[in-house]
């Protein structure tokens, strides 16, 4: 199986997040359920804002999962993608 530097389980750890995130340099790591479905992103400063409260690099990253995200699928028109990355997004998963 193909390693992903984009992906990772909801309950994989922050530790395996910033090495997914340091491997793919865009700054965010999509966060996966059981079914490999996107959940959520965490961002290098989500990380840096939940270890500044306290949470260890062995917890989940789960902890610092953002729900509030952007996402496309294969209907959406090209146009709207890339307005959606006109407004600094980095990384869209679809």
């Amino acid at each position: 199986m193909k390693q992903s530097y984009f992906t990772i389980s909801k309950t994989s750890t922050i530790r395996d997040a910033f090495i997914c995130i340091n491997k793919n340099k865009l700054g965010i790591v999509f966060i996966t359920n059981h079914q490999n479905q996107v959940i959520g992103c965490a961002t290098d400063g989500d990380i840096r804002a939940k270890l500044l409260e306290g949470i260890k690099l062995d917890d989940s990253i789960n902890l610092c999962c953002n729900d509030a995200f952007v996402y496309v699928n294969e209907n959406t028109e090209r146009e709207l993608i890339i307005k959606k990355f006109d407004s600094s997004i980095k990384a869209i998963p679809l």
